[in-house]
């Protein structure tokens, strides 16, 4: 998560991004019975590097020192494509877990479990937690320490504008494609959005302010970066600051207006995401079968499809219920052998929706209802089958 603040007439505004959740009030602003609970006490610990001033507890001073180098390694890279220093020193709060950081008190706020990391404003703190993988750390501080960056430019006392409000894919695209590049993820995108015709412009880019300003911005910045170099994202940041307005800044260092740009990065796009030889593409439709579909309005997601061992079932997550479960369909085999098709479990007279992990004999009936989980972690979990043959029941599976 990100925050991107901007101060005007002595009031605070936030932006949201990646996870959009309640704003910075008071914590009586959070829905009843829901409190930001601390309930361990960090013995806080302080290192300097050249940069920052690093913040840890001594269970983890290890990867904290690690951490430190790759945040080091992040601002000689970010200071050279931006051409700018940061006067101040960055303070880098580092949790050991997930759980240690969402009892964080730097934001009030509440921390979902889908959330990697924040950057604030008044005091340009950046916080987020070590989650396991290291070049998954890497990407969320580097994404985080571009944000720095980005506030020291905005709100430096010469050049700077306070009330500059750029459009969000501005701000978390290239943050995305400073600390990532560009994605395979993103290419995913790309390609869909130009096969059904429904890539945005950067009007419409504009308004949005979802996920799609992280992946489409991304594209976006990855389109200025092939074709003007690095060096000239840092050149429309500043330019963009100074007058108030992004398309202003892209007029000036690119000579394209918004349906200019448009163009040029659908262009570039699709030579990205789309065969050279238009005799290799195929649509979804034609290289294969639909098995899901669109259920009612509210329905937007069926992700990360697990075939189970046998090969007679495939799990998946979907909210067609507007909540987030693990759903099952089975195939349907006649007595001949011949698949005829898929359909959903319910349809053999067991519920669609499946427990975690725990067979029947566990005591959990098939059909219990999963706990819930934020909108970016649905994105990044995996379904896994256990062989029937290692427990004495059908195959099971877990999300992990």
């Amino acid at each position: 998560m990100v925050r991107f603040q901007y101060i005007r007439s002595a009031v605070l505004l936030t932006i949201v991004a990646l996870c959009f959740s309640t704003p910075l009030w008071s914590q009586a602003g959070f829905q009843f019975g829901q409190n930001k609970v601390q309930y361990k006490n960090f013995d806080w610990q302080v290192f300097r590097t050249e940069h920052f001033d690093v913040h840890y507890y001594p269970e983890m001073e290890a990867s904290a020192r690690d951490a430190a180098r790759m945040a080091e390694r992040g601002y000689a890279y970010l200071s050279q494509v931006l051409n700018h220093q940061i006067k101040e020193r960055i303070p880098l709060i580092l949790y050991a877990s997930m759980n240690d950081f969402q009892q964080t008190n730097t934001v009030q706020s509440m921390i979902g479990s889908g959330t990697r990391g924040v950057t604030e404003s008044l005091k340009k703190r950046v916080i987020l937690p070590m989650t396991g993988s290291y070049r998954e750390f890497n990407h969320v501080l580097v994404h985080e320490l571009v944000h720095a960056f980005q506030y020291d430019i905005i709100f430096a006392k010469e050049g700077g504008n306070r009330r500059f409000n750029p459009p969000l894919w501005f701000i978390e695209g290239m943050a995305e494609y400073l600390s990532i590049d560009l994605d395979n993820t993103t290419r995913m995108w790309m390609r869909d959005g130009l096969e059904h015709d429904k890539l945005l412009s950067i009007d419409q880019l504009n308004r949005a302010a979802d996920i799609r300003v992280y992946r489409l911005g991304e594209s976006v910045f990855h389109y200025v970066g092939a074709q003007y170099g690095k060096a000239m994202i840092g050149n429309l940041l500043k330019d963009a600051v100074q007058t108030g307005s992004v398309e202003q800044a892209f007029k000036k260092n690119l000579s394209k207006d918004n349906k200019q740009l448009t163009e040029a990065w659908h262009a570039n796009a699709r030579q990205i995401a789309l065969p050279a030889d238009s005799a290799l593409f195929q649509s979804p439709e034609a290289a294969a079968t639909q098995l899901t579909s669109r259920e009612n309005f509210y329905h937007r997601m069926n992700l990360t499809p697990a075939v189970s061992p046998d090969g007679n079932s495939i799990a998946y997550i979907s909210n067609e219920d507007l909540n987030e479960d693990i759903y099952l369909l089975t195939r349907n085999a006649q007595g001949n052998g011949k698949i005829t098709g898929w359909f959903p479990a319910a349809a053999a007279g067991s519920s669609k929706r499946w427990a975690f992990s725990k067979p029947p004999s566990a005591g959990r009936r098939t059909g219990g209802a999963l706990p819930s989980f934020p909108s970016p972690v649905r994105m990044t979990l995996s379904i896994l089958w256990t062989p029937s043959a290692e427990r004495n029941c059908k195959s099971w599976f877990s999300a992990s």
